[in-house]
This record gives C-alpha cells, structure tokens and sequence, in this order.
C-alpha cells in the first residue's frame, strides 16, 4: 500500500481501486470525497502506468481543481500534462483550439452575465420587447442553451426565436461567447466533427468528475461526447446536496446515472469526518423525508456533541441580537462562525445586531471587485485590447469621459466598422476618415485612433502593467474617476490603482492578456471567499462546499424557508429540503435552527409559522432556546397568517389579509364572505375563530 493510502476507510478504498468502467461514488456531506478522488487519482498514476495527459478531471470551482491538483501532487510529485479544470475552464481550452469551427478566432473573449444580458437588452430593444419580458427573456435564453436548444423549451414569445438568433449572430461579429455557449459550443463543435470526437476518445481514457450532482444537460451531453468505448468514466456527487435547480444543474441526472450505464458500480462514502452525531442525525432525518435519493445515511466519528438550537423570537431584530450575543457570550471563534440566510433580505438586521455588538463580519456574495463600476470600465478596456471585434466593450469605454460621440454616431461607426472591416474596430478607427462622420464625433474617434495606434506592439515590448496604466491616463479615465472621487468621496481610483496592481504577473503579448481575462471571467463566487477573521453572512447557496464549527441558520419560517416562490415553481419541496440538509452539514460542532413569530420582508410584516422541516428532526436532538425577550403572548398566535381561511362564529368564513402587532394587540384584516373587510383584534377574537383551509 503506498502511503497516500493510509488513512483511507474501507469504503473509500473501494473507490480509488474500482476498475468498473462506470462508477458513481455516492460521497456523502463531509465524507472525504476529494481525498477520496485525488487519491484515485493519485493511484492511477503512480501504480497503473497511466499517462498524466491520459487523464481528464472536472469539477465547478477554480478552488476545488486547485486543491484537488495541489493534493495530487503532495502525494506522488508534480506530474506535467495532468489536466485538472472547471467544466468552463476546460470549455474554454477546447473552443481555442477550435474556435475556427463555430466562426470564432481563438482569441475571443467570454462575456459574463452582466455582459450578456447587456447585449440582450440591446437586441430586444429593436423588437419592442417590454421591460417586464426581459427577465424572462434572459432566464429562457440560458435555459435554451443549457437544454442543447431542445424542441420542447418553446419561449412564452414567438419574437424570442427572432432575438436569440440576433443575439448569437452577434456574439459571432464581436469574436464572443456567453457562458453558457463554453459547453454548448463544445457539444456541437463533437457532434458534428467525428475527427475531433475520435481525438478525445483516445487521448483520456480516465475521466474523472466531481460534484456530479450539479450537471445540466449540455455538461452531461459534452461527458458523453468525450468519453469513448477505452474510457473510464467516474462521477463523485450526492443527489441529497443538489440545490442549483435555478442554474439548469438537474438532479435526474445524477439518479439516473446508474440507468443509463447498466455496468455502473455505486460505492456508497457515509463515514462523516466533519460534523457530530447529533447535527448528522437531525441532516439524515430530514433528508429520509425526500423521494428523488438514491440513499445513504450518514455516520459520525466525532462522537455525540451538543443537542442542535432550535431558537424562537418575536422579530428579526431580536433574531439578530440573539445571534449577536451568543456569538460573544459563547466566545466564538469569528472565521469559524457563519450564519446562513434563506435569502439576501435576511441580512439587514443580522448586520445591525453584529455592528451594534462591535463583531466584524463579511457578507458573502455582495457586489463583488469585479462588479464595481470604475472596475468594469477599465476591465473591459483592457478585454477590448484582446479582441478589437469587441462592439460592447468598446461602446462601455468610448464616452468615458465624454467626447462628444452621440449614440446615432456611435451605432454609425459601429456599422462602418462591420461593413468595411468585418468589424474590427481598430482597423475602421485607423480609416474613420472614411467613415462619413464629421464634427465632433470625427474628431473624437481620430484621437481615440492616435492614443491606440500601434497598441500591440506597446504591449509586446512593455510590461502589461505599465503600458495599461498609461493608457488609462491618456484616455482621461484616471482623471474622470479621480473627480468623482473628489466630489462623491469615494475611492474609485484605489479600485483602479488596484485592479492594474493585479497585471503585474502577466508576461507582455495581447496572447497573455487573454489568458488573464479568461482566468478572471471563470472565477466563481466561492472562489473568491477569505478566511479572514470575521463572522461570514451568506445564503445557503453561497455556502455549499464549506464548512464551519458554529453555524446559525436564519429564518426557519413557512413561505421563506422553503421559499414559497421555489416550491411553487417547481412543485414540490424536496430542492428545499435538500438546501436545508446543506445548511445543517455545514456545521461541525454548534447548530443553531433560528425562526421568528414575524419578520418584516419585502415591505410588510408577516406571522408565518415554524418552516415545516423543523418537525421532521426528532425532539431527542434538540435543545429549545426561547430569547428573553420573547413576548409569550404571541405564541397564541403563531398559527395565524397571511392567506389562511378562517371561520368566525359571528361573522362566518374569511381570508386573512393582513397581521400586524402595534404593540399592545396583534391585529388581523380579514375579508368576511359574508359581511366585508373587518380589523379584528386577535387578543380577544381568537377564541371565536377555527382554520378551515387544513
């Protein structure tokens, strides 16, 4: 046995040395999958003989392909050639060396979601769609490509078809791809060019992929297309932690892995290494309540530990100050505590609480470096000196500041450039001239033509850094953002001074500057989270894939978790429930299950009672915890709530339309069939009423 064995259970061993050609590692929450994997990895290598090159891993973060190549080669030493990517990032490598198939050059660049939907918006606008069909449009848009442009996903409007046609016509003018076509063009780019199949089929014979359970169909689709009959295909996944629904990720995928490779082999990783018996029992009863599993349940070495907190308040404000304190009171370590939301709203009164107890924290998933305005700008200026078919870039810079280059000008050049250059604008700048512009606007772009003249030979000769920085004073950005920054008092320039400190690793040659946008644009949200000291606020999709002691779960009310909109959309609660099983294992020793009689969201108050998977975790693993302030009273009417048929014995049935508590009376509006809108005060009413919608 070689050393980077030891240590592994015997479930576990099964895996790394399974020579099944299909395998599925079913590796539960904290089970030791990416040891699990690498060391497969790890054993193919150094005792099968097989070739680095001869290996192909994925997985969904940088972080995770980072770690997973980092602990293979702690194990036996670096190994050249050993590809270990994203699903996008190994897209991405693949469309550069065919880009020429789907009438790209191979350095375009990616445009992410801020930059596509920009570009929808402009599409749409020429087909007088409405501002309210544009969310919908987007969210379509995505899934169509996701679902390989299935028959079935027909768009709620005809002129849909018209604009997503419009719109990858003109992802191909700007030498682009969207996110989604990263694996989409991969999929057509196989399917039609059987040579380029053949290649992959014989170059990994060991595919190896992580977090199965989070596919679509098009990443499932470009697996099949680049495994042939030599390869080895293993997935590590868990059905119980598939909560990215709303991204495509589809669950049946996972489940029916087995089913559409008869010769699979399950190996099932149970043995838990993160969290106590007590918070894995409270996960696997609640997740037994779920039909679409293919089963496991989870087991402890970290012995019983504490009973899990279930909380009570009156409002999100003693939720927070409760929170607040029992991070103090208990002496928390801060980079080892998190508190999970449902959703973003959550936050405003947790951070008050923290603020108002002096606890640092960070608020993951907020507007992130990248997002900030000053940031895109100069970004996708220096995307711009990559790829000069890059129309969106260009238009976010070219008025910044202002120049006097109307929007009817702007589109004119635009045109000029497609029609006489094949859309290369640095060629049409060079012979604006001739563009039959004139005034201002000709002027501007004449300048704008001399501050770039010869740009890539600055960037070959000159550190990237340099020649960046330098450009950005000609254009007048700094100067632009640096009078903001006067009369606002913000710091915009930092920002900037920052985001070109990150260029000083990026060897001269626009073929480096493409590199590092592609780096950047393939950078997840998890990707970017420190482990400073500091208490970490984030919803619990944030979350998945991490792990802390203490854990605070927000919010823990019927219609907020689960999520009415969620379990309405896709009719049933079983996505939830896997979200909340997520919440729960990411806890190691303190669970807290917070819930609230009424919680002020979305502009009103409401009295939802207790989240329904709070009955499903016995009472023996929990410990009821009701804040001091809690004001009993209510108790009476936590099973009182917005939408809820009554009966009265005076006035008989009825909708409740509105709650609210002034202080001394808890309050209901309620719309009487028989009579009309009636204010009635529960305090003395309450007796006289029976729920008839049970």
């Amino acid at each position: 046995m070689n050393d980077f064995m030891i240590g592994l259970n015997p479930r576990q061993m099964d895996a790394v040395l399974s020579e099944s050609k299909h395998l599925l590692i079913l590796a539960g929450a904290g089970s030791g999958k990416t040891k699990t994997i690498t060391t497969r990895i790890a054993h193919l290598l150094q005792n099968e003989d097989v070739h680095p090159g001869q290996i192909l891993a994925l997985t969904f973060t940088n972080k995770a392909a980072r770690e997973m190549k980092e602990r293979v080669f702690s194990f036996i030493g670096e190994r050249p050639g050993l590809l270990l990517k994203t699903f996008h990032s190994f897209g991405a490598t693949f469309l550069r060396r065919y880009a020429e198939y789907v009438d790209r050059k191979d350095n375009f660049v990616i445009y992410d979601d801020h930059d596509s939907n920009h570009l929808l918006d402009l599409t749409a606008a020429k087909y007088g769609i409405q501002k309210s069909d544009l969310k919908v449009l987007k969210k379509w848009v995505k899934r169509y490509k996701q679902n390989l442009e299935a028959e079935t996903d027909f768009p709620e409007d005809p002129k849909f078809f018209e604009i997503y046609n419009e719109y990858n016509k003109a992802l191909i003018n700007y030498n682009a791809f969207d996110f989604e076509d990263l694996i989409f063009q991969c999929v057509r780019i196989l399917e039609n060019n059987q040579t380029v199949a053949d290649y992959y089929h014989n170059r990994y014979l060991h595919v190896l992929v992580d977090e199965y359970q989070d596919t679509n169909m098009s990443q499932e689709r470009f697996l099949s297309l680049l495994c042939g009959d030599k390869t080895s295909l293993v997935v590590v996944g868990d059905e119980d932690q598939s909560i990215y629904r709303f991204r495509g990720a589809d669950v049946e995928l996972i489940l029916n892995f087995p089913e559409k490779y008869p010769d699979t082999e399950i190996v099932r990783l149970e043995e838990n290494y993160r969290s106590t018996e007590n918070i894995l029992n409270a996960a696997n009863a609640v997740i037994a309540n779920n039909i679409s599993r293919l089963g496991k349940t989870l087991f402890s070495v970290k012995g019983e530990g504490s009973k899990v907190r279930l909380v009570r308040n009156e409002n999100e404000n003693e939720e927070g100050d409760y929170i607040a304190k029992e991070i103090k009171a208990c002496g928390y370590d801060m980079k080892e505590t998190a508190i999970l939301v449902r959703i973003n709203a959550q936050t405003r009164a947790i951070e008050e609480s923290l603020r108002r107890g002096k606890i640092s924290y960070s608020v993951i998933g907020s507007l992130s470096f990248y997002e900030r305005e000053e940031v895109k700008d100069v970004l996708l200026l220096l995307r711009w000196f990559s790829n000069t078919f890059d129309a969106l870039a260009f238009s976010r810079f070219v008025n910044k500041p202002a120049r006097g280059i109307g929007k009817k000008s702007l589109e004119d050049f635009l045109d000029f450039a497609n029609s006489e250059y094949g859309g290369n604008i640095y060629k049409a700048l060079n012979n604006v001239a001739l563009s039959g512009l004139k005034g201002k606007s000709l002027k501007a772009l004449q300048e704008l033509a001399a501050i770039f003249f010869d740009f890539e030979k600055q960037f070959s000769d000159g550190r990237v850094q340099d020649v960046f920085a330098e450009y950005l004073n000609k254009l007048g950005i700094i100067e632009y953002y640096s009078n903001i920054d006067k009369c606002d008092g913000t710091d915009r320039v930092d920002n900037i001074k920052e985001f070109i400190n990150g260029l000083a690793n990026v060897e001269p040659g626009l073929e480096n500057i493409t590199a590092f946008l592609e780096e950047n644009a393939l950078i997840s949200q998890s990707d970017k989270i420190d482990n400073d000291d500091t208490v970490k606020i984030m919803t619990v999709h944030h979350a998945k894939g991490l792990e802390f002691e203490n854990v605070f779960i927000s919010g823990l009310e019927q219609d907020l978790f689960p999520h009415a909109t969620s379990v309405m959309e896709y009719c049933d609660d079983e996505e939830e429930r896997r979200l909340f099983y997520v919440a729960i294992t990411r806890a190691k020793k303190e669970l807290y299950l917070c819930y609230t009689k009424s919680r002020f969201l979305h502009g009103h108050r409401c009295m939802n009672p207790p989240s329904p998977f709070l009955r499903e975790i016995p009472d023996e693993l929990l410990e009821l915890i009701k804040s001091n302030k809690s004001d009993t009273t209510s108790e009476k009417f936590s099973e009182f709530s917005e939408g809820r048929m009554i009966r009265h014995r005076d006035y008989g049935s009825g909708k409740i339309l509105k709650l609210r508590n002034n202080g001394k009376y808890f309050i209901a509006t309620v719309d009487f069939f028989d009579y009309s809108q009636a204010e009635v005060i529960l305090n003395y009413e309450a007796k006289k009423m029976e729920f008839i919608d049970d």
